[in-house]
């Protein structure tokens, strides 16, 4: 899901919001939805020059992962909350790999 408040969606904007939120599928595929937010801040841009502020979570089973960006332009943005989310993703991901390694690690330590 998709809201922007304050600015207007393109067409190309919106399917290159999708296709890159499509590629988290490959990490994780128990995404089970994601609520993107745009915000558009020209007080703060004269400041910063980032004006666009991008607040994304991705619902998954366990908990959440939440991720806030900001950038000076709107496809620029897009790119840096998916990458962060990509990461938190992969981070998940091995860290319950190495809990369930370590789980049947000791497990057939006490069996020995």
């Amino acid at each position: 899901m998709i809201s922007s408040p304050t600015l207007k969606l393109t067409d190309a904007l919106h399917n290159h919001i999708e296709s890159k939120f499509e590629k988290l599928t490959r990490i994780n595929d128990r995404i089970l939805s994601a609520q993107l937010n745009i915000h558009h801040e020209p007080s703060k841009a004269d400041i910063s020059h980032q004006a666009f502020c991008i607040k994304a979570r991705l619902y998954i089973p366990g908990k959440d992962i939440v991720a806030e960006d900001r950038g000076h332009d709107l496809y620029q943005a897009v790119d840096l909350i998916v990458d962060r989310l990509a990461r938190q993703l992969r981070k998940r991901k091995t860290d319950l790999t190495d809990k369930s390694r370590s789980t049947t690690r000791e497990f057939k330590e006490k069996e020995k």
